[in-house]
């Protein structure tokens, strides 16, 4: 069993060992941080995401990291990804523990996103913002090591035809750029002995042991009315 101490150094020093030179941002484009956050839930370790709402003018109702522009008053893109996370979904800050950076991700809508990757222990209290955010997406990680859950799809993107992998699920699918980001994240965590395949209790310093892959899709309402969707073990 591995402690919750001793796989986030490793998954720290597995991000490092796979950080690649930053995109360079041209005057046409912005730049961009996403959180990339580990938490522990009731199917193991997962992954924060929500789908924004529909009436945004950007990629509406896709589901995504929380994230945004990095401003001038950021320090630098991870402080970014932390204030449009607690924008977007009401992930308190101080409440994660950021460990490193996937690859730059460029889109063909102008944007150079860095992803951050951090964790939050313990409870998770989330207020999303009722104007970007439809609802909380909670997908376990054991759904992103799943390469049979990933198939090609193309898109039409501001007239370009675009062809990637998308994770789809339950009728959804997540594509795009937060696709290729969960394929880096992918490449990362398969290299790390963490609580990936174990259930709740994973993100605790005792750990937990676990099996299971999730298959079917369960959706609910919070309690504050943000509808909640994730991947249950069958």
């Amino acid at each position: 069993m591995t402690s919750a101490i001793a796989w986030r150094a490793e998954l720290r020093d597995e991000l490092a060992r796979h950080l690649a030179r930053p995109l360079s941002v041209s005057r046409d484009q912005r730049h961009a941080g996403v959180l990339v956050a580990l938490v522990d839930g009731a199917s193991g370790v997962e992954l924060l995401l929500h789908r924004r709402s529909r009436t945004l003018p950007h990629h509406p109702g896709q589901i995504a990291f929380p994230g945004g522009v990095v401003e001038p008053d950021d320090r630098d893109v991870a402080a970014a990804a932390l204030r449009e996370a607690q924008e977007e979904i009401g992930l308190d800050p101080d409440s994660v523990e950021t460990l490193g950076r996937l690859a730059d991700v460029r889109t063909p809508t102008g944007y150079v996103v860095t992803p951050v990757v951090g964790v939050v222990a313990g409870k998770v209290v989330l207020t999303p913002s009722d104007a970007e955010v439809e609802e909380i997406v909670r997908l376990p990680v054991a759904g992103v090591l799943d390469r049979a859950l990933f198939r090609p799809v193309t898109k039409s993107v501001r007239g370009l035809l675009v062809t990637g992998e998308a994770l789809v699920w339950g009728g959804h699918e997540i594509w795009g750029a937060t696709a290729r980001m969960m394929l880096g994240l992918r490449r990362v965590l398969e290299k790390v002995d963490g609580p990936w395949r174990r259930p709740a209790g994973c993100l605790s310093s005792s750990g937990g042991d676990c099996e299971g892959v999730p298959q079917e899709v369960v959706r609910g309402v919070r309690g504050d009315g943000a509808r909640e969707v994730r991947l249950q073990d069958r």
